[in-house]
């Protein structure tokens, strides 16, 4: 009897299968490394944006008991423009007639400002928004 013995041998990838593998990987990590990038400033923006709702509150005040709009930050009782700084804004500055200017502090996105525009609707204010920031990072009440 005779016994026929058949080997299996074990190969690794070719160096082709690895190259293409690593060209692969490296294609998805230039697609996905810039959209991660605009994720995070967009969401850093809406961080400001929410920062703001200190400041408009003051804003909303003063204008429910003088029907007037602030023309500063002093005159609204609200703290000092740099006093507002954090890990995203540098500073929130009240400027004629009410608006809000809210200067980022975002790797990038560096002296953008978002202005917070009130307009008066009898005994309320309407906030509209306009912004020196590409459309694609801008909030979507100020594109």
């Amino acid at each position: 009897m005779t016994v026929i013995s058949q080997e299996k041998t074990q190969r690794g990838f070719t160096l082709v299968e690895v190259l293409i593998a690593v060209a692969i990987v490296g294609i998805l990590a230039a697609i996905a490394i810039p959209v991660f990038q605009g994720y995070v400033a967009r969401a850093k923006v809406a961080d400001a944006v929410q920062g703001s709702r200190g400041i408009k509150l003051r804003v909303v005040e003063f204008f429910e008991f003088g029907n007037q709009l602030p023309q500063d930050n002093a005159e609204a009782g609200a703290e000092p423009a740099a006093d507002y700084a954090t890990a995203n804004v540098s500073s929130m500055e009240i400027v004629a007639n009410g608006q809000i200017v809210i200067t980022l502090s975002i790797p990038r996105l560096v002296g953008e400002t978002l202005t917070l525009t009130p307009t008066p609707d009898g005994n309320d204010l309407n906030w509209s928004c306009s912004t020196t920031l590409p459309s694609n990072l801008a909030p979507a009440k100020c594109r």
